[in-house]
């Protein structure tokens, strides 16, 4: 895991995963996950310092027009652009893993 950004409603998370860099968000108020690819030019920090500030009002927007591979999941419904649910799933698993060990 490279970074992690949390508040009462999100948990941001960026790691490298298969060999490249992955953008985890949960959402607690809207009950979705999405798990995407990240573009060269993303600043995650800055989009994350952006949202605390309210400069940025819908931060998965922000995240999901910057990733290019994704999938997002919220209850029974999911999209699949490039990444399965299965891939998602799997990250959860190692992302878990990572937050027990550390």
């Amino acid at each position: 895991m490279l970074r992690k950004f949390r508040n009462g409603r999100f948990l941001l998370v960026e790691a490298e995963w298969k060999g490249e860099r992955f953008i985890y968000l949960k959402d607690k108020k809207q009950g979705s996950v999405s798990l995407g690819k990240a573009k060269s030019e993303l600043n995650l920090e800055r989009e994350w310092e952006s949202y605390l500030k309210g400069e940025n009002s819908c931060l998965p927007c922000t995240l999901l027009l910057n990733l290019t591979d994704k999938v997002v999941a919220a209850g029974e419904l999911s999209y699949e652009d490039g990444l399965t649910l299965k891939e998602l799933e799997t990250f959860e698993t190692l992302l878990s893993r990572e937050v027990e060990d550390g």
